[in-house]
């Protein structure tokens, strides 16, 4: 449905500027020819270029006045109306009043048709088959009158037949322009939603996967949650545009990190960010890249707050935990918003790991988990076995030192 909204957005924008386009065509075209006539008046004057001047003098002052009353919505959106409500009858009534007049009818029949045919193409452009079936409906009945009035009685169901054919090929490219933008949309609205969650480089491997390959699974990852200490109470002094430029500056430099060590962004929640690493692409290191890539984000806390420093604002503390184990990992949710995301124990346990950095006194709190696939890389420090809300036993936490000798 999302895809569907979008894709018609883009045909709308589309049409409008193609409409604005052919408001000047029409102008330019309608200026001509009144020039063209008005040469003819002059070298070789005759009855049907004197029943045709005035004529044309009042297309084109409709012309005009059409592209002034563009300015107003209402008629910019019913503009491509024109078209068969108003070109194709001037045209018919200007060649049915000349062609008595005219020593050769039959040609004016010929450019009559021809130029029925070029409007039938340039409504193509509108991306409308139903505007394009009421220009076809008018050509085919005013072509035909006009081959009668030319004395070509006999070839006017060849030229309704012939207009019919025509029309009905020109629906052909409107369809398929509009599988084309159906696909084109689909896939940026893919890329950009894999844009807010993935680096560049994870986003073009999930841009070729299959929903079969995206499918909800378990698998182990290594789930990070950081969360900004006294965010609440230093809001309550803040603009909201204040609180959003700071999450913004925030969410910005940390996301960086995320995406440099190959995490992938669940969500942001408020103050809060929640990733996890080996997910979808498997990541045999995803624990060692989870406590660099937390070491890190606090590296870049620091140096936001030096500048922070600088502005004379107030620094900001953050704390990060980390948990590894299985959870179900791929797209969830109803098909009018699926997400690729995490869900289980892991993801509740690692979450608790945040909440208890505060109480335990440090900036990053992992788990034995995370301790043992990546203690051959990091230095840990123990900080005790707690009771965490939902697990029957104690769990084991750590605080990452730095990189092993």
């Amino acid at each position: 449905m999302e895809q569907r909204r979008a894709y018609l957005r883009a045909v709308e924008k589309e049409r409008e500027r193609a409409g604005r386009q052919i408001l000047w065509l029409r102008i330019l075209g309608l200026s001509l020819w009144n020039l063209v006539n008005a040469w003819y008046l002059y070298a070789t004057p005759a009855e049907s270029t004197w029943t045709a001047a005035p004529l044309l003098a009042v297309y084109l002052a409709v012309g005009v006045g059409m592209w002034g009353a563009s300015r107003i919505p209402e008629v910019r959106r019913r503009l491509w109306l024109a078209m068969p409500l108003l070109d194709m009858p001037a045209l018919f009534g200007i060649m049915w009043l000349i062609m008595p007049m005219s020593p050769a009818p039959q040609s004016l029949a010929g450019t009559a048709l021809g130029m029925f045919f070029m409007l039938g193409a340039v409504v193509q452009l509108a991306l409308d088959t139903r505007l394009l079936a009421m220009t076809g409906a008018v050509s085919a009945v005013l072509l035909p009158m006009l081959w009668w009035r030319a004395g070509l009685p006999s070839a006017a169901p060849g030229a309704f037949a012939l207009v019919v054919a025509y029309f009905i090929g020109l629906h052909y490219l409107p369809r398929r322009l509009e599988v084309l933008l159906g696909s084109i949309v689909r896939e940026r609205t893919q890329r950009e939603r894999m844009g807010r969650y993935f680096s560049p480089a994870v986003a073009e491997v999930i841009a070729k996967q299959s929903a079969e390959e995206r499918k909800a699974a378990y698998r182990e990852i290594t789930v990070l949650f950081a969360d900004l200490r006294g965010f609440t109470a230093m809001s309550e002094r803040m603009t909201p545009g204040e609180v959003a430029a700071l999450l913004n500056e925030v969410h910005s430099a940390m996301v960086d990190v995320l995406f440099a060590n190959g995490a992938t962004l669940d969500k942001f929640m408020g103050d809060g960010i929640m990733a996890y690493f080996s997910a979808p692409i498997a990541q045999e290191d995803h624990a060692e890249r989870a406590v660099r890539c937390a070491l890190q984000m606090q590296k870049a806390l620091a140096e936001l707050n030096a500048s922070r420093t600088e502005r004379m604002l107030p620094t900001l503390d953050m704390g990060i935990g980390l948990h590894t184990g299985p959870a179900i990992v791929g797209d969830l949710g109803p098909a009018q918003r699926r997400e690729y995301t995490a869900i289980g124990d892991t993801v509740n346990v690692a979450s608790r790991m945040e909440s208890m950095t505060k109480t335990v006194g440090v900036s990053i709190l992992v788990t034995g988990e995370v301790v043992e696939l990546a203690g051959h890389r990091f230095a840990f420090e123990a900080k005790g076995a707690f009771e965490v809300k939902g697990k029957t036993s104690r769990i084991e936490t750590f605080t990452p030192t730095g990189e092993s000798a």
